[in-house]
Order: C-alpha cells, then structure tokens, then sequence
C-alpha cells in the first residue's frame, strides 16, 4: 500500500501520491519511459485543484526528482534550479541554502543562513490549453524531506510492479 505524502501548511490542505504505473507499463521503450499515476490536491479558500491518477510525470523523471531533492537536502546545489517534466503541469523550484550575509544589509545575530526551500509549481490550463498562469505552493526542509521519503518508498513498489508485469 502507498501512503500519500501530506505536504498541508496551515490552512492550505496539500497531498502528494505516487500510486502506480500507467502508459508504458511494460513497454520496449524501458522502465524509464513509463508514466506514473499521480494523484495531487492543493485546496484552500482560494484554490482547488484535484487531479487522480494523473501521468503527469515519467518513472525516469521520478527518480531525477528523487536525485535533486536528495541533492538539495545535502547542501549539494549551489544555485536556484528548476526540475521541468515532458508534462507541463508540474514544475520544483529548488532554492539552496542562502546566507543573507551575501546582500548588502543588514543581519540579526542567529538569522544569517536561509535554510532550503522549493515552489511546487502548478501549470494551470483552460480549454485553450495552458495559459501561462500557474500556482505556486512553498515548501520548507520538513515538506522536502517528506516528499523525497515518500518518492524513496514508492520507487521500490514501482520497481517491483514493472518487474511483476514483464513475467507475465
């Protein structure tokens, strides 16, 4: 069973799941190439978003999103970087640590360093197709962290459903 990662910060409720394997499942193309069946909802007062079982994000993509936030966390990205997929309905905006002390003004004692943070970016879409307006959710060391532990534990599962699908 895969738990959904709960990424919810006040009165924003915010859910994260990689359910399964969709398109691809089994393909010739490899494992890299499958879709992943999302499922995500940001709802407060002001937005409501819900998609189930969406592919908006490819199993080889996954884990290069496993690998930046893994990066991220160990202080291993030195600059802003954006994690874009083949679907534009998601975007991560990672931000590494930053040390105030860099600008030019003024830093209380104890409030130098900024800790890591990331936008998740939802790529908003009418009728017409995307509009160029999206919506952006931050997320801090705790959500990150989150995230990333829930990408670690459903890859195996993810694994193990391609490899039960290819002895078929």
């Amino acid at each position: 069973m895969i738990k959904t990662a709960d990424l919810s910060f006040g009165q924003t409720k915010v859910t994260f799941c990689v359910k399964g394997l969709g398109n691809g499942l089994g393909s010739d193309e490899g494992k890299d190439s499958c879709w992943c069946l999302i499922d995500i909802l940001i709802k407060n007062r002001w937005f409501d978003y819900w998609k189930s079982e969406n592919e908006m994000i490819d199993y080889g993509e996954l884990t290069s999103l496993r690998d930046a936030l893994q990066a991220l966390i160990n202080d291993e990205i030195d600059k802003d970087t954006i994690i874009e997929f083949i679907e534009p309905d998601l975007e991560f905006h990672l931000h590494p640590k930053y040390d105030c002390r860099e600008s030019c003004v003024y830093v209380k004692e104890g409030y130098e360093i900024v800790d890591i943070s990331a936008d998740l970016v939802i790529n908003l879409h009418d009728t017409d197709g995307y509009n160029g307006e999206s919506y952006r959710y931050p997320l801090d060391r705790k959500e990150i962290e989150l995230l990333k532990t829930h990408i670690d534990n459903t890859i195996p599962i993810l694994d193990k459903i391609w490899e039960n699908y290819e002895k078929k």
